[in-house]
């Protein structure tokens, strides 16, 4: 029987690292020598406290400070970075050892195959080249337009797309296209994304070395959900949309969402399966969702961190009226730094254009049922044809509405493009001759 990592001393665990580290990446290691380092690895990270890698990050500021003296800004490491990747790391101390395993024991695997991490940047970086276009950083794939909750959510941003599912075979030979080009970040939506469930872990199987989220509404999460998805041996997580508490979420979603969306939650918590949440934050549900309790609560029930998204008055009877203030948004930017602080990865698009300054649009792209590129899931134009007609690379390369967004949100200062910059969207939506994705 092997170790549990949590049998290893952590003298063992720290000899073997040492032993090994020079090894990764340089010649074949053994499945055995794989699971060897992966355990002890596990073992260090759990035995490195949060107080001490942040101290380790304040030495490197000071010595920052101190060297950088007199000029603009530190060049290694903001605060504001710190604050990241001390969240980032506390939800890395937090995973259940089985799961950190996983995790380590994946990305071995990736850099003792023949296409390691430093063969996919290079490749990525080539075929920015070649095509002319940053590739996007990920891809959000609809995966089907059906739903288990019908009628559709309230404000459902996808209940407008043309009712479609692409095969198995579509969708694996998607990822697998957008692995070659070194995107390796992939995020299954839909309608409903685990009405697919036994399919998406059959891609996760076919590739494992892709990171993989699943962006649900949590009211299918089974018994055995999160062990058939730690099986593929792929590294994945889930976010789960909630509007609040039971009565909103309720509201929002029809009678009985609640309950069973935390009773997923419950049973992701008790697996160890890494989950955080995904809000619809509107004028409705704006005070309840960003309340230290309402937080508190989420981080009870297992969350890891998640993200805040302002209502978009797009999909199903759009309500403008909705919309956050400008008041609410800087709040909201706020609220996801300070729970960064408390060690809760929670993130939201107004605390990001904060950071980088604009919108995301076009850095990363969506990919609907029908196979159309789109540059942001709230973005509903499109001028390529489908990628299940074409390859991806021929359909990001020809894609004149997706370098039209990427050029405006690197020259532009300002956030949403959809919301803040309407009219220049619909002038690049003119321009590109886009046509609309919906119905």
């Amino acid at each position: 029987m092997e170790k549990h990592p949590e049998q290893i001393s952590l003298p063992k665990a720290v000899k073997t690292f040492l032993a090994t580290s020079r090894d990764i990446g340089k010649r074949q290691l053994s499945p055995e020598e794989i699971e060897n380092i992966a355990s002890s690895d596990a073992r260090i990270v759990k035995a490195v406290s949060r107080r001490l890698v942040n101290f380790v990050a304040n030495g490197v500021v000071l010595f920052e400070k101190i060297r950088s003296f007199g000029k603009e800004k530190p060049r290694i490491i903001s605060p504001e970075s710190q604050t990241l990747l001390l969240a980032a790391y506390t939800q890395i101390h937090n995973l259940e050892t089985p799961i950190l395993t996983n995790l380590i024991r994946n990305r071995l695997m990736m850099e003792n195959s023949r296409d390691p991490s430093a063969a996919r940047k290079d490749r990525r970086q080539q075929k920015e080249k070649e095509l002319g276009i940053k590739l996007p950083w990920s891809l959000v794939i609809d995966v089907t337009s059906s739903c288990n909750i019908n009628p559709p959510c309230k404000g459902c941003y996808a209940a407008e797309y043309p009712h479609a599912k692409p095969t198995l075979e579509q969708l694996n030979g998607l990822a697998g296209e957008a692995e070659q080009l070194g995107i390796n970040y992939l995020i299954f939506s839909g309608g409903e994304p685990l009405t697919r469930e036994t399919e998406l872990q059959q891609i996760m199987k076919d590739h494992p070395f892709v990171n993989y989220a699943i962006f649900t509404n949590g009211t299918l999460i089974g018994e055995h959900t999160p062990d058939r998805f730690l099986a593929t041996g792929a590294v994945s997580s889930m976010f789960i949309h909630i509007e609040g508490d039971q009565e909103a979420t309720d509201g929002y979603m029809g009678k009985g969402a609640y309950d069973r969306i935390t009773s997923g939650m419950r049973i992701l918590k008790d697996k160890g399966f890494p989950f955080g949440f995904a809000i619809t934050v509107n004028q409705e549900n704006f005070d309840k969702v960003t309340s230290d309790e309402f937080i508190s609560d989420l981080r009870n029930k297992g969350c890891w961190g998640g993200i805040f998204f302002p209502y978009v008055p797009i999909g199903r009877s759009p309500r403008p009226d909705l919309m956050l203030t400008s008041e609410q948004r800087q709040k909201l930017a706020d609220i996801s730094t300070k729970a960064q602080k408390e060690g809760l990865l929670a993130v939201s698009p107004e605390e990001l254009y904060r950071r980088r300054g604009g919108c995301m649009a076009g850095l990363y792209a969506s990919v609907t049922v029908e196979g159309k590129v789109q540059p942001c899931v709230f973005i509903h134009a499109s001028d390529s044809a489908s990628v299940y007609e074409q390859s991806l690379e021929t359909a990001l390369k020809g894609s004149q509405l997706l370098r039209a967004t990427q050029a405006e949100t690197k020259n532009s200062s300002g956030s949403c493009l959809i919301r803040d910059r309407n009219g220049k969207l619909a002038e690049l939506v003119g321009e590109t001759s886009s046509a609309s994705t919906e119905k």
